[in-house]
Order: structure tokens, then sequence, then C-alpha cells
């Protein structure tokens, strides 16, 4: 009788228990490298070679699975309008309503438009050596404080 492709498969699966599992580790070990390294890659095009534009912030919501609030902007780079949306932690939705229709800048990746990050706090500024306007310090500091 002639056995099917997922009979054989399912056969050699369980003939070769020990260099199946290591064949899905090594897999696994080697995607999880790749994307580390395209993350890094990223980041780092984001922080050393990055325009930075105006950005306006026309939105929040409150991610189920996050601690923070994803705030969503948009800006205009050679006149074509872009909108992202970035999660950001230690805002409350007092501070993000606060923040709606403001204007933030935007760092980009000069070669990935999509690439991009609103910058909200001082150390934000800070990592991508971006002067920090006195218009923005009222967003780090207490909400008694005038």
């Amino acid at each position: 009788m002639k056995r099917s492709k997922y009979q054989r498969l399912k056969e050699w699966i369980d003939n070769n228990q020990v260099g199946f599992q290591f064949t899905i580790v090594v897999t696994l070990v080697v995607l999880c490298i790749n994307g580390l390294i395209c993350t890094t890659k990223r980041a780092d095009m984001l922080k050393y070679h990055h325009k930075v534009v105006e950005g306006t912030v026309i939105g929040f919501s409150l991610p189920a699975r996050s601690p923070g609030v994803k705030l969503l902007y948009y800006f205009y780079v050679d006149g074509k309008l872009y909108q992202n949306e970035q999660i950001i932690e230690g805002l409350s939705t007092l501070r993000c309503r606060l923040l709606m229709d403001k204007h933030l800048p935007v760092v980009y990746a000069e070669g990935d438009i999509n690439n991009n990050r609103l910058l909200v706090f001082y150390k934000d500024f800070m990592d991508f050596s971006v002067p920090y306007p006195d218009s923005v310090s009222w967003i780090e500091r207490p909400l008694d404080e005038p």
C-alpha cells in the first residue's frame, strides 16, 4: 500500500525525534538572531541618520496588553502626509488629552520614512540630539505645578 507524504513525514519524525527537535531549535535560534540584527539596524539608522520634522498628535488609545498609551500622530515630508502610532509609557490619559493637536518633533530615518518616532520626553530629545524646547517641558512636570 502506498503511503501519503504526510504519513512518510510523520514516520520520519517519529524515527528521528532528536534530530527533528535539534533542527527546530536551530531554526528558531537563527530566526531570533536575524530578527534582533534587523531591529538593531533599524534603530541605529533612526538614531544616527535621521531628519527632524514637526508632527501633530491627533489621537490616543489605551492598548489592552501594554502598560503605555498609544499616541496617533501625523507629519509631512516633502508635502506628503504620513501617519503613525507609537506606544509611550509614562503618560496619563489627562496628559494625552492635553497633547491633542499639539506639535512635537518627529524623527525619521533618511532612507525609511516609516521608521519614525515622536519625541515626547526629555530623554527622547537627548537620545536624538534634538534641542529640548521649553514649550514641551509641561509634559514631565507634576500636574499640580503651573
